[in-house]
């Protein structure tokens, strides 16, 4: 199964799963949602999705330059997968690549969401052993992230806050 049927497949278990973090579809201000999935050949895609005033401070399409500044600053933040989401070294996990979604803002003033997919590779995946999240030093309308990891191991779910923006995983 390779990286993308499996971050997919897990989202099926997610959706699936009522016991586990809700699908994404939820717009609390506040709180994001991280998905973290890694085959067996180290391929790992997180996903983050969050409410646009988490990232901005604001709903919507910038509408004034100090807005569009922000908007800015937010993405040159969010490109770098590092900053996002780190693994112990042990893991020798790399940051590849990284997408945001062009239609993050919507077309009137209702609540806008944003989805980031990042891709690594990770060279010793069974050595990875801790995560963790730069996003409430960067973004401080962050209160929570509610986190989802999926492995060849099994599925565990946490929460990631300022307080505690690191997480053992479960072995």
């Amino acid at each position: 199964m390779g990286p993308t049927e499996f971050f997919l497949a897990g989202m099926i278990v997610l959706t699936a799963d009522h016991h586990a973090a809700p699908a994404h579809s939820a717009h609390v201000h506040g709180v994001g949602h991280l998905t973290i999935a890694i085959d067996a050949d180290g391929v790992l895609l997180a996903e983050l999705q969050t409410p646009g005033d988490n990232l901005f401070g604001f709903e919507g399409a910038p509408r004034t330059a100090a807005e569009q500044r922000i908007a800015d600053l937010a993405r040159s933040q969010l490109a770098d997968g590092n900053h996002v989401v780190r693994f112990n070294n042990e893991a020798e996990c790399v940051f590849e690549d990284g997408s945001m979604d062009d239609d993050e803002y919507p077309d009137d003033d209702a609540h806008s969401n944003v989805r980031i997919v990042y891709q690594f590779t990770c060279a010793e995946p069974d050595r990875l052993t801790r995560m963790e999240t730069d996003l409430f030093e960067a973004f401080e309308r962050f209160e929570e992230i509610e986190t989802v990891f999926l492995s060849p191991r099994g599925q565990e779910g946490f929460a990631l806050t300022a307080a505690a923006p690191r997480h053992r995983l479960a072995r």
